[in-house]
């Protein structure tokens, strides 16, 4: 996959408003299939609300990718602080920052292993089948 051109492309599409961009699963531990998608994390500053909204400013930059399938996830900066289990795997290293203006998604990134670990948050079974055993038997879970 063509990382490098991805990220012209993000750039150009977004300019100044690209905080970060991440590729992030199989694509970026190397596991994919053939036929498997790209897994995206972008975060802009600011963003249309709502799902549909969002969707709409990004198909034209879809539309001149000729590489698999994008699967992108987009967040504010602050909708990325309330957190998703999405950006879990992303913690043991499962992802690949392509850009990342002042350091924001590596430092949350850094800030969710470490309060996973407090909690004594892990990672069971392999691949597909793993899930996240979040160390609070009955209890609430904070992030």
């Amino acid at each position: 996959m063509d990382t490098e051109r991805l990220l012209e492309l993000v750039q150009n599409h977004y300019g100044q408003r690209l905080q970060s961009l991440a590729l992030f699963g199989s694509r970026a531990t190397g596991t994919h299939r053939p036929d498997s998608d790209a897994d995206l994390l972008l975060v802009i500053d600011p963003l249309p609300t709502g799902r549909m909204a969002r969707s709409a400013e990004w198909l034209p930059l879809e539309e001149n990718w000729p590489g698999p399938f994008l699967s992108p996830l987009f967040y504010t900066p602050a909708e990325l602080q309330m957190g998703s289990p999405a950006f879990f795997g992303m913690t043991l290293g499962e992802v690949a920052i392509l850009y990342d203006h002042q350091g924001l998604l590596a430092s949350y990134i850094e800030d969710l292993r470490r309060r996973l670990k407090e909690m004594g948050a892990r990672r069971i079974g392999v691949g597909r089948t793993a899930y996240w055993d979040m160390g609070r038997p009955g209890g609430q879970v904070v992030l």
